[in-house]
């Protein structure tokens, strides 16, 4: 069983090199030139700051949405009048896919490390939403334990 798994692995990669020999490298890249160029990056710290920066935007999103996320519902609670306001946003927000945010706030505030917190904002609406959402209709509903139990 392991060796017919092997040989499909090594038919594969012999496929996608022959593909990237009949094609060309500008269609199609090879995987020796992959590991070639994944082994560069990594030896020259480029892989690594880049790693670091991506995950450093990825948790300032989290933080900030979460922080939103679990924040806001106490004061929607609070704020009838705030509730009224924000909630047919609220609700226009979650038809509108996520990944659907990234190209146009890449467009409104390009790639680099001054854009940084705004392109954390896709990740953090992807954490405020689901968080957001759960939370308000659990706020609205009454509290089980001040509502009498029927028959006592």
């Amino acid at each position: 069983m392991a060796v017919g798994r092997v040989a499909l692995g090594i038919l594969c990669l012999a496929t996608w090199q022959a593909g990237h020999w009949a094609l060309g490298a500008d269609w199609i890249s090879g995987p020796v030139d992959i590991v070639r160029r994944l082994a560069e990056i990594t030896a020259n710290g480029e892989l690594v700051r880049h790693t670091m920066a991506t995950l450093s935007e990825a948790a300032l999103g989290f933080l900030l949405g979460g922080g939103a996320g679990i924040l806001l519902p106490f004061a929607l609670r609070w704020s009838p009048r705030l509730t009224a306001a924000l909630d047919p946003f609220f609700t226009a927000a979650m038809g509108v896919p996520k990944l659907a945010l990234a190209p146009l706030l890449i467009l409104w505030f390009g790639i680099g490390v001054i854009s940084s917190p705004p392109s954390s904002s896709s990740s953090s609406s992807s954490t405020c939403s689901p968080a957001c959402g759960r939370s308000i209709p659990g706020w609205r509903r009454p509290c089980v334990s001040s509502v009498p139990a029927s028959g006592r």
